[in-house]
């Protein structure tokens, strides 16, 4: 388990009993959204408009990202971006047009889109993207 301390000058591992600080976990600036790859077993990093990846030694600087929120698809084990991957649509919408958030999936080196059906609402208003997370099923 890593933990980030001080707008990510600071990263600290836990090794079940005790934090130590890790000397190469410096990030250039604060992390916008973080999240832990499961099946490639890697921390990943929003910083600004870079993706960096926790090695285990040192964060490693990947793909551009224009910004959004990471989050971890765990049925088809991948990461995804909820926002933009890079500043290519950065165009004016015209008055009651989409505005839907875009998903991008991780694929190392760089981000991909992924297509997702979209639609606006009844009102034509601009649908505006929201904090996600992960939640687990329930165990019941």
């Amino acid at each position: 388990m890593i933990l980030l301390a001080n707008n990510g000058s600071q990263t600290w591992e836990w090794d079940g009993d005790d934090w130590a600080q890790v000397a190469g976990g410096k990030l250039p600036s604060r992390v916008t959204s973080m999240i832990f790859d499961v099946e490639r077993q890697r921390a990943i990093a929003l910083v600004g408009k870079q993706t960096f990846e926790w090695d285990g030694k040192t964060w490693i600087a990947t793909a551009k990202a224009a910004g959004g929120r990471l989050v971890y698809d765990p049925a088809k084990k991948r990461t995804l971006l909820i926002g933009k991957a890079d500043d290519s649509d950065d165009r004016t919408r015209e008055p009651g047009e989409c505005d839907t958030p875009q998903v991008w999936q991780y694929e190392p080196p760089e981000w991909t889109e992924v297509e997702l059906p979209h639609g606006c609402s009844s009102a034509g208003r601009r649908s505006q993207p929201q904090r996600s997370g992960f939640q687990p099923p329930r165990q019941e």
